[in-house]
């Protein structure tokens, strides 16, 4: 558990449960998918580390491209539709059954 709005409200350190940012009810899958510009941003920013240190570990291009896709589709709520090829589309399905919020 972690300082987020659902337990400082329980731990009645805050009054309400609200996001600090945006407003909205926050609890833990909100922190990341918050709509406001201070969190796109910082979303980005550490889009573009993961990118960074997957070349940086030379990653296969591809693989970077369908983390960082499904990823950012993940956060958006976008369904994304990307034929993989063959030899990936197994790994794929299975980061999609178990969601791409437990990647990290």
């Amino acid at each position: 558990m972690c300082g987020i709005g659902k337990f400082m409200k329980c731990w009645q350190l805050w009054e309400n449960d609200h996001c600090p940012r945006c407003g909205q009810q926050e609890d833990a899958h909100h922190v990341w998918v918050c709509k406001d510009n201070g969190a796109k941003d910082i979303w980005s920013s550490a889009l573009e580390e993961v990118e960074c240190l997957l070349r940086k570990l030379d990653t296969d291009p591809t693989v970077t491209y369908l983390i960082l896709t499904y990823l950012h589709g993940w956060r958006s709520g976008e369904e994304i539709a990307y034929a993989a090829p063959s030899e990936l589309e197994a790994v794929l399905q299975e980061q999609n059954n178990i969601g791409w919020d437990k990647f990290f």
